[in-house]
């Protein structure tokens, strides 16, 4: 597994949801903005991050929402400890 590719999408799902809570009309787009990327790299990685199980799919399909997963907290657990270790 690519850890800093899977980071990423994690990083993204997790502006993701916080733009859906906050009520934002376009979370993708605000997504992007928030990590300076282009709203179409921000999509597909949601699209990533969703498919390896770090963001669960929204209530209604084809509408804004999910949350992030138990895979991905240990993921940036998992990053964080590397980093605290000199890894």
């Amino acid at each position: 597994r690519d850890t800093q590719s899977h980071l990423r999408q994690v990083l993204v799902a997790e502006k993701y949801v916080l733009a859906v809570l906050d009520g934002q009309e376009y979370p993708t787009d605000a997504a992007a903005r928030a990590i300076g990327l282009k709203p179409q790299q921000a999509a597909r990685l949601l699209i990533l991050a969703r498919k390896h199980g770090y963001l669960t799919s929204p209530q209604t399909p084809g509408r804004p929402g999910g949350y992030l997963t138990h895979k991905a907290a240990e993921l940036i657990n998992e990053a964080n400890s590397k980093l605290k270790e000199g890894k």
